[in-house]
């Protein structure tokens, strides 16, 4: 900024906020609006007149920006005003024309700095950009003097996929749709997976069911939205979740596997809710329970009992964050991840009353998940996988974290689930990135401005 500020976004969850570039205390320039069921504010780009613009995701689509809104604030007053809706990671440049990015191109549209309004129609400059729709990431830049770097990405660069990892990182693609995955969990023989799935031109996913001997791909939801798919003890019934379009309001359901019979509504919720695991019996859920703020949002670890009009009952108490929970097989204990270090990190608590809790993560820790004989703690650090060896027996006991193997990919979703242990321990399902989404090259486009007026001067005004 030329006050010699920065404003960025520190975490993914949370408005933006201003430093002095020389260091010091920061401060908050923008508030959630939760009303609106706001859930980030990010990727900041400086206008003239000490003004940002910035990309507004919601609750509704936490996993994908393509139809996110652009919005500005004057740093000054903190008056926002909304500039551009279906749309991420929007950037001025002198021409005089407001960039940005929907479904791996980048369109330009006449932009008034004063007014903050936009002119005539959005037009085309550039296809093919390589990002990441579920961050709203664009892997372009535009200097002052006109020139363009970019990485290069077909429209299948948004895509990820299911693939097979061994315990020493090899990966074996499963033969599945093109498109976008979270939340895959294995059924508990493992010829099975359930996952979330949407197409690369949606804004909203549902749970699909793969059969891994015969190779069938069947949807099981039909209502968007639905997430954090979880299989009974038994394979035979499917929970998840359906949250609303605000997402204020989240339903737990219930349907046989095998999609004989309509879905059942359990429960409803408050707030945004993640299902992590059923209890044998089926009674009672491990959920996730996100409760909104103007900062963010507060991570909560709760049971519920999976009855009418039951609310969430607190595993884990406190005034720091709190999410990625995971029962031991035998319920005896829980993992989890906190920020109350200042990064997240894993930890197992004890679950009866008063029980200890164990710091598991040595450098930073993320996703954890037990195998099936629950004498090991798996969890991702950034790109790694992680291995714990535990013993559980008596007390907690979990020896030196060790580097299973590099190369995982951060899906970097609300859920925060991007793969799954097979019974054995001895391979994972992973979601991974396609070839096409694995930017290896940049392209440098020098005066480029005079490509972009051109593209640009047909158009309607």
């Amino acid at each position: 900024m030329p006050d010699d500020t920065l404003v960025y976004s520190p975490v993914a969850t949370g408005p933006l906020l201003q430093v002095r570039s020389t260091g010091g205390q920061a401060r908050a320039v923008t508030t959630l609006d939760d009303k609106e069921g706001e859930r980030t504010h990010r990727w900041p780009a400086a206008l003239p007149g000490g003004k940002v613009l910035f990309t507004v995701g919601t609750l509704a689509s936490p996993d994908n920006y393509d139809r996110a809104t652009i919005e500005a604030v004057d740093l000054t007053t903190g008056k926002r005003q909304l500039v551009l809706e279906g749309a991420s990671s929007a950037r001025y440049v002198s021409t005089g024309h407001l960039l940005f990015t929907r479904e791996s191109t980048l369109y330009a549209v006449p932009f008034d700095v004063d007014s903050l309004t936009t002119r005539g129609t959005a037009v085309q400059v550039l296809r093919g950009v390589n990002g990441d729709t579920t961050t709203g990431a664009a892997h372009v830049a535009v200097a002052n003097n006109g020139t363009l770097v970019y990485a290069p990405g077909s429209a299948l660069a948004a895509a990820n996929q299911l693939m097979w990892v061994d315990r020493q990182g090899k990966a074996m693609p499963i033969g599945l749709p093109q498109g976008l995955y979270f939340d895959p969990r294995l059924s508990p023989d493992a010829t099975r997976v359930a996952v979330v799935w949407q197409s690369l031109t949606a804004g909203s996913g549902d749970i699909w069911v793969s059969d891994l001997t015969r190779n069938t791909f069947t949807r099981l939801s039909f209502s968007g939205n639905a997430q954090t798919p979880v299989w009974s003890a038994d394979g035979r019934t499917i929970y998840y979740v359906v949250t609303e379009p605000s997402g204020r309001k989240t339903t737990v359901m219930r349907k046989p596997a095998d999609g004989s019979r309509e879905a059942e509504p359990i429960v409803a919720l408050e707030f945004r809710t993640y299902l992590k695991d059923v209890t044998p019996d089926e009674k009672t859920a491990l959920i996730d329970y996100a409760v909104p703020t103007t900062s963010g949002g507060l991570g909560e670890l709760t049971t519920l009992a999976l009855a009418e009009n039951a609310k969430p009952e607190p595993l884990v108490t406190g005034a720091f964050s709190k999410y990625g929970s995971a029962w031991s097989p035998d319920r005896r204990w829980l993992a989890y991840v906190s920020d109350e270090s200042g990064r997240d990190e894993v930890y197992v608590r004890e679950i009866s009353r008063g029980g200890g809790r164990w710091l598991v993560s040595t450098n930073g820790g993320e996703e954890p998940h037990w195998s099936a004989d629950g004498r090991t703690l798996y969890y991702r650090n950034e790109s790694q996988l992680m291995t714990v060896a535990v013993d559980t027996r008596t007390t907690f006991e979990a020896r030196p974290p060790v580097v299973l193997f590099d190369g995982v990919y951060n899906l970097r979703t609300d859920t925060g689930v991007s793969y799954a242990v097979a019974p054995k321990g001895d391979r994972f399902l992973m979601i991974r990135l396609t070839q096409e989404n694995v930017a290896s090259t940049l392209t440098v486009v020098t005066n480029w401005f005079a490509e972009l007026r051109r593209l640009t001067s047909s158009a309607p005004r």
